[in-house]
């Protein structure tokens, strides 16, 4: 069968969509298909078959580039797997009318609205209240994307009952978890890997998109409270993103930077040597749906804290053998170190 899969982020490029796609490439691929990615990326591909149109140029060329290439492989394709560019594939497949399954992992109206300052509301919030004509025809155009889709995926029994909200048969609605692959795994003890990355004292470690949501600001700031009471605490935060130079201000501002490192983007495949050298992994976000990044430290064994949202409490669940508390407020994270 001829699958394309559309993806707003794709490795090396990171994030839990990337990491997502490429494990269901490799899957699709070991049982016969033919698998075609596409996505937006200013980095080139090692792989084969993956399509791409260049992220940073003109917001106008780019959608109209994105519109041939897609034009081109949607014809060329018997399935449809998308997990962003939502309205592209929709319009695109007016012509061929290709079955769709659509993967859902958040509300995308609600991050872009927050992304662009258009709203400090919770996602949960979001879903409840009404609000302008931008926002009012950006969930029109989400809800008739969704309803045209063959099938719904959804990494939770939260976000199943978030798009079932949409007005959204639920039986076109299948909760599908995210996993990792067997290969993630690091055979080092917890001070071969400190050493392997010339680290010392006790290791905070957050992985994560530097957006609003992701409120790595509220981690910051607890910081100084952190090394007051053990001097040898650090944070590391990896990632990338466009509040990375806030953070860094913040960081600097409250005179942290010997304890506070932002790392940046790491290869994927290095990330375990990270995961086993920290001493607690700290997740604060606002809204997850599945958490990547929580699986993956999960996955190494990690000491987990993260807040008491979204899917994380069927994470908890499911992980009840790890050490993983949830708390309401991220400042009880003092409490519980």
């Amino acid at each position: 069968m001829k699958i394309l899969l559309v993806t707003g982020v794709y490795p090396p490029n990171i994030g839990g969509p990337a990491t997502f796609f490429q494990q269901l490439k490799k899957k699709l691929e070991n049982k016969g298909n033919d698998i075609k990615i596409f996505t937006w990326s200013d980095k080139r591909f090692n792989e084969k078959e993956i399509y791409y149109v260049k992220l940073s140029q003109n917001g106008f060329i780019r959608g109209i580039k994105t519109i041939m290439k897609l034009l081109n492989l949607i014809k060329n394709s018997d399935v449809i797997m998308m997990n962003n560019l939502e309205p592209y594939v929709f319009l695109c497949n007016l012509l061929y009318r290709r079955q769709v399954i659509q993967r859902i992992v958040h509300d995308d109206v609600w991050e872009r609205a927050r992304r662009n300052n258009w709203t400090k509301d919770s996602i949960d919030e979001f879903q409840t209240k009404k609000y302008g004509f931008k926002i009012a025809s950006l969930r029109w155009l989400n809800k008739l994307i969704v309803k045209n889709s063959s099938q719904i995926i959804v990494p939770s029994n939260y976000l199943e009952d978030l798009v079932a909200n949409w007005d959204i048969d639920s039986k076109n609605i299948k909760v599908i978890y995210n996993k990792i692959d067997d290969s993630f795994k690091c055979s080092l003890t917890k001070e071969q890997a400190k050493k392997k990355l010339d680290l010392e004292g006790k290791i905070i470690l957050s992985v994560g998109r530097l957006v609003n949501w992701k409120c790595f600001d509220e981690l910051i700031k607890l910081m100084p409270e952190l090394i007051n009471k053990n001097k040898n605490t650090k944070l590391l935060i990896i990632g990338d993103g466009p509040d990375k130079a806030k953070l860094n201000k913040l960081i600097n501002d409250l005179n942290i930077v010997d304890n506070v490192k932002i790392l940046g983007k790491i290869n994927h495949k290095n990330l375990p040597v990270y995961y086993r050298a920290c001493d607690l992994f700290v997740l604060n976000s606002e809204y997850e749906g599945y958490s990547h990044v929580l699986l993956e430290a999960a996955k190494i064994g990690c000491k987990i804290i993260a807040k008491d949202i979204g899917g994380n409490k069927e994470f908890k669940k499911n992980f009840a053998k790890n050490n993983v508390v949830l708390v309401k407020d991220i400042k009880k994270i003092v409490d519980v170190i």
